[in-house]
């Protein structure tokens, strides 16, 4: 609307210069007719006193002539004056038609007589031309002025109906607008209100005042002070201060009120100085959130857990007190990673990616914290911000070796019924050949059989006791085929004699993987050990091992009974057991599922009822040259 009615104003003001000019221009060309026109009838009077005092001076001489020879004198005299006057004559022209005149010989010199009358005519066309010229140019000023006037009429006319069509829509916007606000202000929880400050009266206060306050919002219209009355007595002195700063600057503080029924409630007070002296506020009720951060604070400073946050370059900006107990308010979480843990950790916070971690972090007490980061980003954040669970992991670590031996231990009992069978018969050899000895004359050659099965006894034990030994759990590169090599004679005794089992080991390729060389055997063990509980008659058990360039992968495949996909999806849950009761503890394949974890592993079960089962095991691989 504004640019209406200043455009409106130029176009008006350059019409009105415009056509004042033309109107200027009118009224000189008007004066200057006048004056031509005047000229006109003075040569014509020129003229007519010139004949007539030559016409007087001629009829004058006759005798009984009623001419008066002064009368003719004088025409003569004012003629040879006007157009002394009009610049048709000179002086010297002047003076020799007097000279003339007095003379009374005028009429001799008919010549000079003929080439003024000449002069005047000629200056008459002149004249005439000019008053035609000067005519018809004010002729066209007379209608271009006219022109202007009406156009300068019509657009004060259209740009006035602009403007007031402009004015009414701004009218209608202001109303929808206000509609609009209104609508807001009725459909939120928050309150808000206009004061102004000259009258010292609320112009707007919002319906939520009632659930809120406890009062209408009438009560305000009425009584600008009863709002201020009902603030807590304790937050009183504080929002009195609050009152004189809320007129220069934009406030947020929080501050207690008294409701009509009596409760107190804590809200929030916003609001922001105006022009034309007016202050515009929301006030929400901030009872709920207040007492969810005091809940926050309490689950924070009671909590175990390890709870902060840090940015893309692994600065902390906020710790739980558990926290700082182990790293101080704020610390530098990259500067705490050990290696091999921080490459990874920079990668993952620089790209912004899920925060799953197991990482070790070194404490102010230079202690190796092992920590289990859950994390969220939270990108509105500027910069954006991870907010990270750490979970202490030295206590589940623990239970995990314990678990780990339990199962080892269970595994070894498990493993006595298959080893029994040769070991009575390694005794029954031993015995036999010691009766032999006893009653030959020459126990030399039977002592030496004593001997032999004696030492294999001895092996058989030692391997017993090195799988059962609880061993820290500690991971190096190990060529996985080697594992499985080396522990095929006790996997064999453990499956019995009346099973078969087959190992392949990818001859040519490289299986080396970074592991824990005990785990390992109990992952194998205990699958042994269930095929071996899934065979119902002689079956087979087959070891396959291969390799591609990023991963090595084991499968163990028996021809046993098979699972439903019903325990096929429940058979890496702690305490499922397909057994009979005593049976089984169902940890061990929970305990396989666990390992494959802690070595960065997958694993794939493929199982069908009478059609055995297949599990494969992915897990990555190392460079040969890695272990040097």
């Amino acid at each position: 609307m504004k640019n209406i009615d200043r455009l409106g104003k130029l176009l008006l003001t350059g019409c009105l210069i415009l056509f004042g000019s033309l109107a200027l221009l009118f009224r000189v060309q008007e004066i200057r007719l006048a004056e031509l026109r005047s000229s006109l009838r003075q040569l014509l009077e020129v003229r007519i006193d010139l004949a007539e005092g030559l016409v007087e001076a001629e009829m004058s001489g006759r005798k009984d002539s009623p001419f008066d020879q002064s009368l003719a004198e004088a025409r003569l005299l004012q003629a040879i004056y006007r157009l002394k006057m009009l610049k048709l004559s000179d002086e010297r022209e002047a003076a020799r038609l007097r000279e003339l005149l007095r003379s009374q010989d005028l009429l001799t010199s008919r010549l000079d007589l003929f080439r003024l009358n000449q002069k005047i005519r000629k200056r008459e066309a002149e004249l005439r031309r000019q008053v035609n010229d000067l005519a018809r140019r004010q002729s066209l000023a007379f209608h271009w002025v006219l022109f202007g006037c009406l156009l300068a009429a019509s657009a004060s006319i259209h740009f006035l109906l602009a403007s007031l069509k402009a004015q009414k829509g701004a009218v209608e916007r202001a109303e929808e607008v206000a509609l609009r606000f209104r609508q807001m202000a009725e459909s939120v929880h928050e309150v808000f209100w206009i004061y102004d400050l000259p009258s010292a009266q609320y112009q707007y206060v919002g319906p939520g005042a009632l659930d809120l306050w406890g009062h209408p919002p009438s009560e305000l219209f009425k009584n600008p002070k009863a709002f201020r009355d009902s603030i807590h007595p304790d937050d009183q002195p504080f929002v009195r201060e609050l009152n004189h700063r809320r007129l220069s600057v934009a406030v947020d503080e929080v501050y207690r009120i008294i409701k009509a029924d009596g409760s107190t409630v804590w809200i929030r007070d916003r609001s922001f100085p105006m022009e034309r002296g007016q202050l515009v506020g929301v006030v929400e009720n901030v009872t709920s959130t207040r007492q969810i951060h005091r809940w926050l604070s309490s689950l924070l400073n009671q909590s175990r857990d390890l709870i902060f946050t840090v940015d893309q370059l692994g600065h902390c900006r906020f710790c739980s007190p558990a926290c700082q107990r182990f790293f101080g308010e704020e610390f530098q979480l990259l500067e705490r990673t050990l290696e091999p843990d921080r490459e990874r950790l920079a990668q993952g916070l620089k790209e912004m990616s899920p925060l799953e971690y197991s990482i070790t972090l070194k404490t102010l007490d230079g202690e190796e914290l092992p920590l289990e980061l859950v994390g969220a980003w939270v990108p509105e954040e500027e910069p954006p911000l991870a907010m990270i669970v750490g979970r202490d992991l030295r206590e589940r670590i623990s239970l995990q070796e314990k678990l780990l031996h339990s199962q080892k231990l269970e595994a070894v009992g498990r493993l006595a019924g298959g080893v029994a069978h040769d070991f009575n018969n390694l005794l029954s050899i031993i015995q036999g050949y010691v009766h032999l000895s006893m009653e030959s004359q020459q126990p030399e050659e039977f002592l030496e059989e004593v001997d032999r099965a004696c030492q294999a006894g001895a092996r058989l034990v030692k391997q017993l006791l090195l799988f059962s030994r609880q061993q820290p759990s500690q991971k190096q590169p190990l060529d996985l085929a080697v594992v499985v090599s080396e522990l095929e004679p006790l996997l064999q005794r453990a499956l019995g004699s009346d099973h078969q089992l087959e190992v392949q080991l990818g001859a040519g390729q490289s299986h080396f993987i970074e592991a824990d060389r005990s785990q390992l055997e109990q992952l194998l063990v205990n699958l042994v050990v269930n095929a071996r509980d899934a065979l119902t008659q002689p079956g087979e058990v087959h070891i396959n091992l291969r390799s591609d360039t990023q991963e090595v992968h084991l499968e163990i495949q028996d021809t046993g009974e098979g699972m439903s996909a019903e325990q096929r999806e429940r058979i890496f849950e702690p305490f499922f057991t397909t057994k009979e009761l005593g049976k089984g503890s169902g940890l061990g394949l929970a305990t396989v599922y666990g390992i494959v974890e802690q070595h960065r592993g997958r694993v794939v079960v493929e199982s069908e009822p009478g059609k055995g089962s297949l599990f494969r095991f992915t897990f990555p691989r190392l460079d040969s040259s890695t272990p040097g």
